[in-house]
């Protein structure tokens, strides 16, 4: 819950935007929790979230649920976390994003093999 209290209630401003955010702190404990439980197992899928957030912001359209499915598959093959975020951080569409992680996943497993 505390989770979820800091990043989502706001406590400036009036009344109802008070009420309004503290419900949807509330919504949103069941995932949080969940995020966590998988986190434990995968540790990487914080960072993952972190950057389909960035993807969500920047793109006009993206697939949410393949673009976790793509860097999981990449950070599974070794592809270093950072690169990828860099990578959503330089991107101008969700085309560019996919062919760009596929080549540096694929640059990742050639560089490995050898």
């Amino acid at each position: 819950m505390r989770t979820s209290a800091t990043q989502y209630i706001i406590m400036s401003g009036d009344i109802e935007e008070q009420r309004l955010t503290s419900e949807k702190a509330f919504l949103y404990v069941p995932r949080i929790c969940a995020s966590n439980e998988k986190s434990k197992d995968k540790p990487y899928l914080k960072k993952l979230y972190y950057i389909r957030g960035i993807l969500k912001n920047r793109l006009s359209y993206f697939n949410q649920w393949k673009s976790i499915e793509i860097m999981e598959a990449a950070v599974l093959s070794g592809t270093n976390i950072e690169a990828i975020e860099d990578t959503a951080k330089c991107v101008n569409s969700w085309t560019q994003f996919v062919t760009a992680i596929e080549a540096i996943t694929i640059n990742t497993v050639v560089h490995n093999e050898w």
